[in-house]
């Protein structure tokens, strides 16, 4: 292999390591867990007490006005999301909120 082609070589291999790197770290700080962030603080705590009880107001009604089926079934998991969502929101890292 002459001097040249090995060059190229080792250029791609670096480079796809530093690909390789820079996807990882994206991934790390997309999928975040509670492990990796810092406690709670009195605001967010109370965000999502409040968030909580909107939550559970709404689930109520869905339960009492809704119809039982699917649909019924998809609002109430829909509402799950939402919270889930929210939450992440209220506890992700400053750079991806």
């Amino acid at each position: 292999m002459s001097d040249t082609t090995q060059e190229s070589d080792e250029s791609i291999a670096a480079r796809r390591i530093e690909a390789t790197n820079a996807s990882l770290a994206t991934a790390r700080a997309r999928f975040f867990t509670a492990r990796d962030g810092r406690p709670a603080t009195e605001e967010q705590i109370e965000i999502v007490k409040t968030l909580q009880e909107h939550v559970v107001g709404l689930a109520a009604t869905i339960e009492l006005l809704v119809p039982p089926g699917r649909n019924r079934s998809l609002a109430l998991t829909a509402l799950e999301d939402v919270q889930m969502r929210a939450n992440r929101g209220i506890f992700a890292p400053s750079d991806i909120a």
